[in-house]
C-alpha cells in the first residue's frame, strides 16, 4: 500500500514539469503565427499600394495619349485648313525654309574654309553662292540678313588673297630645282701677272746673294693673290651635299610655314635661301636666275591674313528658317 502511495507521488511530481513545456510551445507557434500573419498582411498591403499606383500611373498615361492625340488632329487641321485657305502661302513658306537651310549650309561650309583650312577664294566662293540664294526668299527677316552676307564677302575681297595650295606648288616646283643649281668650278681668278724679273746679283756681297735667293724660294712656295673683285668661296667636293641638303631644309621649313600660315618661319626660310644661293652659287647660270626670281616673287607674299568668324551668322540663319 504505501508502495503505490509512493509512485503515485513521484506521477504527481512529473507531471508540472512536461505541461509547463508544452504550455511554451502552444505559445511560441502563436507568436510565430501571429508574426507571420502580420508580415504576411504588410507585404499585401505595400502590393495593394503598388498595383493602385500603377493603375493611376497607367490611367494618367493613357489620359495624355488621348490628349496628344487631339492636339496632333488638330494640329492636321489647321494644317489642312491652312492650305486649303492659301496654298501659295504654304508653298512660299516652304520654298523660304529650303533656301534658308541651304543658305546656312553654304555659310557654315563657308566657315570651316576660312576657320580650319584658311582658303580665303574658295570661301568667298561658297559666301557668293550663299547671297545669291537668300535673292530667292521672300521673308525680311531672312533678306534682312543679306546685308551682313554682302558685308562679310566686302570683307573678304579687301583681304589679300593667299592661294595656299598654289602657294605650296609653287615651293615644292622650287625644291625639285635646288639640285640643279651649278657651283662654280674655279671660283678664285688666275693670277695674269707676269713673274717677277729676276734680280741681277752682281756687286752683292754673299749674304745680299744668300737672301735674294732665300726670298726667290719663298716667293715659289707661298703664293698669295688678292680678291678685289670678292670672288664666291670654295666649296670643297664634301661640303656641297651639305648646301644642297640645307637650301632643301629651308624650302621645306617654308613649305611648313605656308600650311601653318605662319608668316615669320615662311619669311626667315625664304632668306636665308636666297643668301645662300647669291653667295656660293654661279648667278649668270639661268638656272640660279630662275630660282632667285621665284624666290623674290614668293618673299612679297604675306600669310598674314585676319581670320573670319561666320558662326554668329549662322546661328542667325538657324533661328531664322526655324
Amino acid at each position: 500500500m504505501s508502495n503505490q502511495i509512493d509512485e503515485s507521488t513521484i506521477t504527481m511530481n512529473q507531471n508540472p514539469r512536461g505541461q509547463g513545456s508544452r504550455v511554451v510551445g502552444v505559445l511560441l507557434g502563436i507568436i510565430a503565427f501571429i508574426i507571420l500573419a502580420g508580415a504576411g498582411g504588410f507585404g499585401y498591403f505595400q502590393l495593394y499600394k503598388m498595383n493602385a499606383s500603377l493603375t493611376q500611373q497607367l490611367s494618367s498615361l493613357q489620359q495624355q495619349v488621348a490628349s496628344g492625340a487631339t492636339n496632333t488632329d488638330t494640329l492636321l487641321q489647321s494644317v489642312s485648313q491652312l492650305q486649303q485657305s492659301n496654298p501659295r502661302q504654304t508653298q512660299i513658306d516652304i520654298l523660304n525654309h529650303m533656301y534658308a537651310a541651304q543658305a546656312q549650309y553654304l555659310v557654315r561650309l563657308a566657315n570651316i574654309y576660312v576657320q580650319l583650312m584658311h582658303n580665303m577664294p574658295a570661301a568667298l566662293a561658297l559666301m557668293q553662292q550663299a547671297d545669291e540664294t537668300l535673292q530667292n526668299v521672300v521673308d525680311p527677316n531672312i533678306a534682312a540678313m543679306r546685308q551682313q552676307v554682302a558685308q562679310y564677302i566686302a570683307n573678304m575681297k579687301a583681304m589679300p588673297q593667299v592661294d595656299i595650295a598654289a602657294l605650296f606648288m609653287q615651293l615644292n616646283a622650287l625644291n625639285n630645282q635646288i639640285d640643279q643649281l651649278p657651283l662654280p668650278a674655279t671660283p678664285l681668278q688666275q693670277d695674269n701677272n707676269a713673274p717677277a724679273p729676276a734680280v741681277d746679283e752682281t756687286g752683292m756681297a754673299w749674304w745680299q746673294k744668300g737672301l735674294n735667293r732665300s726670298w726667290q724660294a719663298l716667293r715659289q712656295i707661298v703664293i698669295v693673290r688678292y680678291d678685289d673683285n670678292r670672288a664666291m668661296p670654295l666649296i670643297l667636293p664634301e661640303e656641297r651635299n651639305y648646301l644642297y641638303q640645307n637650301l632643301h631644309a629651308e624650302m621645306q621649313n617654308a613649305m611648313w610655314g605656308v600650311l601653318h600660315h605662319n608668316n615669320d618661319v615662311y619669311q626667315a626660310s625664304l632668306q636665308r635661301a636666297i643668301s645662300w644661293i647669291q653667295r656660293y652659287f654661279v648667278q649668270q647660270s639661268p638656272v640660279t636666275t630662275s630660282v632667285l626670281q621665284t624666290l623674290t616673287n614668293l618673299q612679297s607674299t604675306s600669310l598674314q591674313i585676319q581670320d573670319i568668324d561666320l558662326s554668329a551668322l549662322t546661328r542667325q540663319l538657324e533661328s531664322a528658317k526655324a
